[in-house]
């Protein structure tokens, strides 16, 4: 699986697809920007004055996260079957109905998420005691979330499998994986930084710009839209290495 050409796959693959990606994520980014605007304006403290304050979460809270973690869910679904099986009647398609495979693909998100997390643990095990000598906790941090990520990548092709209704249990997506872990670190490194560079720095204009100039829902908008292009690129990467190590 070479690096240079994976990734040229999942970037060709991504631009490729683009064009399907607002009809995708019509029905899931709707639900998404009506809730948080709807947390927003009615269940935040009030700005600027109490932009401060600690913020009272309650059952809107909850249910709204529900529904955010659902509508994430469906696009993820349909993107990995666009990626997969092509674009087609059923692939391309608003969709309004949560199905059985998208339970199915949440269970694996938090099984995978989890497992990267206990990964990253090697870190701050054996870097940690050595960190007053490095220069604090930062080159811990960083080794844990290059650990976090691979082991995301390399479990995370569980996703796409369960997506398209195809049967891999963690262990089989480990030893599909396991002799390219550096290749996926590589590719980690090559598509996903560049973008969470970018999301970090958007996120703090709009933070800015929001607390400064009062743009809250224009902002969220905007800041909704990099979160699911960033998803489907992210997608695009775990179905083109799900496809290379397993295939269809």
């Amino acid at each position: 699986m070479p690096v240079s050409e994976t990734a040229a796959e999942v970037v060709r693959t991504f631009l490729s697809l683009l064009a399907y990606l607002p009809r995708l994520a019509l029905v899931p980014f709707t639900a998404t920007f009506l809730t948080q605007g709807a947390l927003l304006l009615f269940a935040a403290p009030a700005m600027p004055g109490g932009a401060d304050q600690p913020p009272q979460l309650g059952l809107p809270h909850l249910l709204g996260a529900v529904v955010v973690a659902a509508a994430y869910v469906m696009f993820l679904v349909d993107w990995h079957r666009l990626v997969l099986l092509g674009p087609g009647p059923e692939t391309t398609r608003p969709r309004l109905r949560f199905a059985r495979r998208d339970l199915r693909y949440f269970g694996y998100g938090l099984l995978v998420g989890l497992l990267s997390a206990l990964a990253s643990l090697p870190a701050f095990i054996l870097v940690a005691p050595f960190s007053g000598a490095l220069g604090g906790p930062l080159p811990a941090l960083l080794i844990g979330v290059l650990l976090a990520v691979t082991a995301m990548i390399a479990l995370g092709i569980v996703l796409p499998a369960a997506a398209v209704d195809k049967r891999l249990g963690i262990p089989d997506a480990f030893d599909a994986t396991k002799r390219v872990l550096a290749k996926l670190l590589a590719l980690a490194i090559i598509i996903l930084l560049p973008l969470q560079i970018i999301v970090v720095f958007f996120t703090l204009i709009s933070q800015m710009l929001a607390h400064s100039l009062g743009f809250v829902i224009p902002l969220l908008f905007i800041a909704l839209a990099v979160e699911y292009t960033t998803a489907a690129i992210f997608a695009t990467l775990l179905s083109v290495v799900y496809r290379r190590r397993i295939g269809m």
